[in-house]
């Protein structure tokens, strides 16, 4: 309680005395193309030399900085990979200036960045909602878990907790309807449950998060019915070291470590590593996973992951290599939770013989995942699951006359060997035993017509249209077409882009379902499985984006965003309410409908960022969708000092969320979870002692403790202090 008055009294003596000490803060924008072909160039670094501060332009070329005026005079650098790079003086650039870079080879430099989108392919897609979250932003929430980042972001939604992972929810998903990527690895293969888990990407290596939102994204979004989350990491090539420590609430300790060496001029290895160790004082017994929890102080969960990355710059492009290792031990009385995943993934980005514009990306995971659990005292059930998974993924970009083709194709071979047992005393009796392998190959293209009116250069539109078919090796063929269309009008101080998607898409059901299903048919080896049906979606999405920079000094910029959507999915699969890893049969059908909306107020009187957001969402069959919050509401204000000094506060409605569900006597009935508000706040301080940065941090999440989940870990009050250096 103490804790929690200092942080709710330093945070108002902030709010009343740092205004003084605020910055000025000016909106700089412009467009980069080639100085040959007079096309936009998407992807281009723009920033100030000596701030740092800086944007990547967009699908047309264009960019916007926020700046603070006080490190002006200062230098404008535009970089492209492939182009000459070009400084501007401050005193010389003007507002809406059109930038052309010349086309050269490539020297490389300490100072490149590099970029982890992967050939800019998040642009690529269909047009639809997107909310993107930078290193910046993360920073100063004081978010030391990747799930409190997602709380002010319309339509999304974190479950789960220290043992099954923190899971992302997207319109009213399920978390195995999202894929998430890391610097274009899809890493939703490490969880069996084809679920990522969010919590093995630390906060602090992230550059920069995109949640593409709706079921309507052939590239990337193959069975992801609620949206794709994008996660880049940061690639820089100087050479830094960079150390953190957290203590917080129940007894947690996490130590993380980053490291970039570069070796020569053309070769970076770079390196993450995080241990986190908690004991989180609660049970998890079937049926206590959206109710009170039980108390156990016999508890111990230890997670850790490792991201080793290298990079090597050629002349053409850049090859990159990369392993990721998850590894998370939980232990209480009559139960032990063991997982070793390992994944190794190497990629190719340039230009072949003869060839521009390729993007090569070869993977493989093998994990282990190992459940023992005790129904008395001489009785013990076993499961174990060794995953196996090729992936071989080719991308292609052909630009054409300021329009565009983006041709993907993939190769997946998936193997899991499942095993479970029930061991008494002297002897084991097998109960369940399967190999089971698929292999799967699809295809993908999206081509996007820019077109505009000769007369009038502040109106542009997009028309996209995309197609993808996935040829499974039984025979089975599926084809998922979608399309769009995004008017842009541009005038001097807004910007205004309406849009439109619909499409189809197929989520093939993975081994470890169809295992499942088939548990009580199979007490052997087995290949020829009968499959599932594949569940499929029809979606669209009618939204309007719009940012207007007035020339009042009262607040800098609005940014506004207004979305509605349907989805309807078939074919879903139920699972049993309290053993979601069962799945009963494959029934019916489900009707998503939601609206969601977000306003951001810039430094308003040149000191504060304050954003609100809401979500409403209807699912008509929540015995399909179970615990879905019907509304979300959020209200956020960041603010920073030239001296330091910064605070972040969140004020977050959760409404009620309602399940459907076979009782003991096979009755249908209902649970609800009660609607709540909380508040997250953090206050902080940076400096820079020589080389070396340091910040020190306070911060409380669910500080109010409003949420009524007794000891459920995700949702209870959560009070930690952090500090880190970089050098």
């Amino acid at each position: 309680m103490k804790c929690q008055k200092f942080l709710l009294l330093f945070g108002c003596l902030f709010l009343l005395f740092g205004n003084a000490v605020f910055p000025q803060e000016q909106v700089w924008y412009g467009k980069v193309i080639d100085a040959e072909s007079q096309l936009p160039l998407k992807g281009a670094d723009v920033y100030w030399q000596h701030s740092r501060q800086g944007a990547i332009t967009g699908a047309d070329g264009s960019f916007r900085i926020v700046a603070t005026s006080s490190v002006l005079p200062d230098t404008l650098v535009i970089r492209f990979l492939g182009y000459e790079e070009k400084h501007i003086a401050s005193s010389d650039f003007r507002n809406g200036a059109i930038i052309p870079l010349t086309p050269r080879s490539i020297e490389l430099r300490d100072s490149v960045y590099v970029r982890g989108e992967r050939m800019n392919i998040v642009r690529q897609e269909i047009p639809h909602a997107r909310d993107v979250v930078t290193f910046q932003t993360i920073e100063l929430r004081g978010s030391g878990e990747i799930s409190d980042v997602f709380k002010s972001i319309p339509s999304v939604h974190i479950e789960g907790n220290d043992i099954t992972g923190r899971h992302i929810q997207i319109r009213g998903s399920d978390a195995s309807e999202v894929n998430v990527y890391v610097d274009g690895i899809l890493i939703n293969a490490l969880n069996g449950e084809n679920q990522a888990d969010l919590s093995l990407v630390p906060v602090e290596s992230i550059r920069k998060i995109e949640v593409l939102k709706g079921a309507n994204l052939s590239l990337l979004g193959n069975g992801a019915f609620g949206g794709v989350v994008y996660i880049s990491t940061k690639q820089e090539v100087k050479r830094q070291v960079f150390l953190k420590t957290r203590l917080g609430s129940f007894r947690s300790r996490y130590y993380l470590g980053e490291m970039n060496l570069p070796l020569g001029r053309n070769l970076v290895v770079r390196y993450f590593g995080q241990l986190n160790s908690i004991e989180p004082q609660i049970e998890y017994f079937p049926g206590e996973q959206f109710s009170d929890k039980t108390e156990n102080n016999q508890i111990q969960s230890d997670k850790q992951n490792h991201h080793l990355g290298v990079d090597y710059f050629l002349t053409d492009g850049q090859i990159s290599g990369r392993l990721y290792s998850y590894f998370l031990d939980y232990e209480k009385p009559f139960l032990k939770i063991n997982r070793k995943n390992v994944f190794v993934a190497a990629a190719y980005q340039g230009a072949l013989p003869g060839i521009r514009d390729v993007d090569l990306q070869l993977s493989y995971l093998l994990g282990d995942d190992a459940l023992s659990r005790e129904s008395d005292v001489a009785s013990r059930f076993t499961s174990g699951f060794v995953t196996r998974r090729l992936n071989l993924r080719v991308l292609k970009k052909i630009p054409f006359s300021g329009n565009e083709f983006q041709l993907l194709g993939e190769y997946v071979h998936d193997e899991l060997e499942s095993d479970v047992e029930m061991e008494q005393e002297n002897f084991s009796v097998p109960l369940y035993q399967a190999l089971l392998y698929e292999n799967r190959l699809g295809f993908a293209g999206v081509a996007a017509f820019r077109n505009h009116f000769d007369n009038r250069p502040d109106l542009t539109w997009n028309t996209h249209l995309g197609l993808r078919g996935d040829f499974v090796a039984t025979g089975d063929s599926y084809i998922s077409p979608t399309m769009g269309f995004q008017i842009e009008i541009r005038k001097p101080f807004w910007t205004i882009t309406p849009y439109m998607n619909y499409g189809k898409n197929v989520k093939i059901q993975t081994l470890q379902d169809n295992a499942f299903v088939s548990l009580l048919e199979i007490d052997a080896e087995d290949t020829s499985l009968v499959r599932l049906e594949p569940e499929v979606s029809n979606a669209y999405e009618v939204g309007v984006r719009a940012v207007f920079t007035p020339p009042e000094k009262s607040y800098q910029s609005i940014d506004f965003s207004l979305a509605l959507f349907r989805n309807t999915q078939f074919n879903k699969l139920l699972r049993r309410p309290f053993d979601p890893l069962t799945v009963n049969s494959q029934i019916g059908r489900n009707r998503t409908f939601g609206v969601e909306g977000s306003v951001r107020f810039g430094q308003i009187i040149h000191a504060f960022d304050v954003t609100a957001n809401f979500t409403y969402l209807n699912i008509s069959n929540p015995l399909l969708y179970a615990y879905k919050p019907q509304s979300k509401i959020s209200l956020r204000a960041d603010t920073y000092s030239e001296f330091g000094f910064y605070f972040s506060a969140t004020l977050f409605f959760e409404g009620a969320s309602r399940a459907w569900y076979y009782d003991i006597d096979n009755q249908l009935a209902t649970e609800t979870i009660g609607s709540f508000y909380d508040v997250d706040v953090a206050l902080g301080y940076k400096f820079q002692l020589k080389k070396l940065k340091g910040n020190l941090q306070l911060s409380g999440v669910n500080i109010l403790d409003n949420s009524g989940y007794r000891f459920y870990l995700l949702k209870k009050r959560f009070l930690q202090a952090a500090f880190s250096v970089r050098l």
